[in-house]
């Protein structure tokens, strides 16, 4: 999905409720990884939080701070953002949420071997390096692996950097 402002792209991994939009606000949480191509101003999501990470490029300049690649950012909704591109384009990944309906976190992690995971709310393992292995299944740089109320195991081909997003209800 292209912006509105033309600088950028938004892949939309997951949305909750299921028959919510983005464009009429009636959603719980959305998670999405974006190609920020020029500087530009961020949408505001009234009411709503945020968490982004940069995953790809060299990092953003926001409200002149800062945000160097795979540190976590949280911020509200209601701020008004002003993104300068540190050198050339990058890719995030980003999560828009209701605070009184959600307790997220945002993690990136360095995997290698196998983990046991078990899962009781919405978790999402985004690959940013590497592979994850689940049964026959791979999941590839820029996917996502999503769990909920499931013990699977996952392996890691190689060192992988995934980021974990946890969606909790409150």
């Amino acid at each position: 999905m292209k912006w509105k402002n033309g600088g950028g792209e938004t892949f939309e991994i997951a949305l909750s409720p299921e028959d919510s939009t983005l464009s009429h606000l009636n959603f719980d949480w959305r998670l999405s990884s974006a190609t920020v191509a020029s500087d530009g101003a961020f949408s505001q999501f009234p009411g709503y939080q945020r968490l982004l990470v940069i995953w790809q490029g060299r990092g953003l300049i926001l409200n002149d701070v800062e945000l160097p690649p795979f540190e976590v950012l949280q911020f509200s909704g209601n701020e008004e953002i002003e993104a300068k591109l540190i050198q050339n384009e990058i890719k995030d990944l980003g999560l828009i949420y209701h605070a009184d309906k959600i307790n997220p976190s945002m993690i990136v992690h360095e995997w290698e071997g196998t983990k046991e995971l078990e899962t009781k709310d919405d978790q999402f393992y985004f690959v940013v390096s590497g592979t994850l292995q689940t049964g026959p299944d791979i999941v590839q740089v820029g996917e996502c692996l999503k769990l909920r109320d499931e013990k699977i195991k996952v392996r890691a081909d190689g060192k992988a950097i995934v980021i974990e997003v946890s969606l909790k209800a409150v």
